[in-house]
């Protein structure tokens, strides 16, 4: 059994529609977490930005004040809103799914979830798009654009999951209503990104002079004490955009900035005033019979030293667990040997390989066979047309090439045991084997060999795509082995293995 609250929170159906329709790792959990972690995200920060512009537009004095000289574009985008709100309300009121498949009767948690957070959000945006009918500013617009924006790709990634599986549904009314509100979206989107208003100044307004001089003037440095650098004073908003930075990066674009245009550090934060308030209390840790240098540190900064220790600790430990998880995760992915590596069928490397295999499969049986290639054309399968048909790149195939090699050269021991313990057996073994190979690639015993892969249930593509790795690896090794061979005083009594290092 899952995790109780997910499965009450996504209500996926056991090898329902979307267990068999997704190929991804999340299977009947793919239609929640897109919803969940991109196109609610989405409309989270759509609704955060929208408050923070409606309130600067209320309540920021300091702002500059504008009137839209003709408000009928607005009205136009608090349409396209209104049906933006209108959809989500409806699916809620009727119980309409685009995430059913199955038949399950209402909505899931996460449904609802992310419909009460495309409602709030879009609620905000026409809340927004109203007021500036009456009052209009310039800041923030473009992270406004932008965030809606981030709401078009969330939506487009959804509707790239719901596509595939648009025959499921029980009426195509359903996924031609989701496509209405797409529509809409994209149109809203659009007309926004170009929207720039003409404006006047608002009539009987004057904004408060800011602290900030005039781009004529230059700057003073602030005083000491308790008047420090806007960041300490600056909202959350303004920490996550740097706009406090704003005033300054003007200045250095006009011209050069110098000392007096930086701002000074508090008192209590200078260098040396903390150097000597720590040698104070370090001087009274002295005279005490075990001094401790971690009580020294809380006397001298407070709460400061153990806020920055927990960070430091929270960024050593990410930069350790960090690789550790990535490489948990490539275990789990994958095998951690050349053998299970390219025999793991689900693996992305095996089917990496799978899709290199066969193309470089068909140069290598150009070279034994030559002009039988094109009997042999005809013969194949029509699975292997289609993979060959698959481009695939050098270093892709290079990679596949040695992991194969890799994974034969580990026999290497193996194979100078039996030729001591065989003799020269082993030389008409080989021969065999090599004759029996040549037959197969001709099709001289693909009855023996259809017949054997039917009577053991193997897959007759699978096996056939495994033989042609097998090639490639052999092939790779030739290539090594010749290299080698050539080079002076090499032997096979001084080297038991592959010097992967100097290739």
């Amino acid at each position: 059994m899952g995790f109780e609250p997910l499965e009450w929170y996504c209500q996926p159906v056991k090898d329902g529609a979307w267990s068999r329709a997704m190929e991804s790792a999340f299977g009947a959990y793919t239609p929640c977490g897109i919803d969940t972690l991109v196109v609610c995200v989405s409309y989270l920060a759509l609704f955060g930005v929208c408050f923070y512009r409606i309130w600067r537009t209320t309540k920021d004095y300091k702002v500059q004040r504008y009137k839209i000289r003709k408000p009928y574009y607005n009205y136009l985008l608090g349409l396209l809103v209104v049906y933006c709100i209108a959809e989500p309300l409806y699916k809620i009121a009727t119980g309409t799914s685009i995430m059913n498949l199955d038949g399950q009767s209402g909505l899931a948690p996460f449904e609802v979830t992310s419909l009460v957070i495309e409602i709030g959000a879009w609620c905000c945006m026409l809340t927004m798009i109203l007021l500036e009918t009456k009052i209009y500013i310039t800041e923030f617009r473009w992270y406004i654009r932008f965030v809606v924006i981030y709401v078009l790709v969330g939506k487009a990634a959804m509707f790239n999951v719901v596509l595939p599986v648009r025959q499921y549904y029980s009426s195509s009314s359903i996924f031609y209503l989701y496509c209405s509100e797409i529509i809409c979206q994209c149109v809203f989107g659009i007309l926004m990104v170009v929207y720039l208003p003409s404006l006047d100044p608002y009539p009987g307004y004057t904004p408060i002079r800011s602290e900030l001089l005039d781009d004529n003037t230059d700057y003073e440095p602030l005083p000491g004490g308790e008047q420090i650098c806007p960041e300490r004073h600056a909202n959350i908003f303004s920490r996550i955009f740097f706009s406090w930075m704003t005033p300054l990066m003007q200045q250095g674009y006009k011209r050069p900035i110098t000392d007096n245009d930086i701002w000074k550090l508090d008192d209590w934060d200078e260098t040396e005033t903390l150097y000597n308030r720590f040698q104070e209390r370090w001087n009274k840790e002295l005279q005490k019979p075990k001094p401790w240098l971690l009580r020294a540190l809380h006397s001298s900064l407070g709460g400061r030293f153990w806020l920055g220790g927990f960070f430091k600790i929270g960024n050593d430990a990410s930069q350790f667990v960090g690789p550790t998880v990535l490489s948990l995760l490539l275990e789990i992915s994958e095998f951690d040997t050349p053998e299970n590596l390219l025999s793991n069928e689900d693996g992305a490397f095996s089917k990496m390989v799978q899709s290199t295999g066969p193309s470089n499969a068909e140069y290598l049986k150009s070279l034994v066979l030559g002009n039988g290639e094109e009997r042999l054309r005809k013969e194949e399968s029509k699975m292997q047309d289609i993979q060959r048909k698959w481009a695939a790149s050098n270093r892709w195939a290079v990679a596949a090439q040695f992991a194969l090699a890799a994974s034969l050269a580990s026999s290497h021991s193996d194979l100078l045991s039996l030729e001591v313990a065989e003799g020269n057996n082993i030389l008409r073994k080989t021969k065999d084997a090599v004759l029996t190979l040549q037959g197969v690639l001709e099709g001289k015993h693909n009855t023996e060999i259809e017949e054997s892969l039917t009577e053991y249930q193997v897959p007759s593509d699978r096996w056939w795509s495994s033989l042609y790795k097998v090639i490639e690896g052999l092939a790779t090794m030739s290539k090594l082995g010749r290299n080698r061979l050539r080079q002076p005083g090499y032997s096979f009594e001084n080297h038991g293995s592959i010097d992967w290092d100097q290739i």
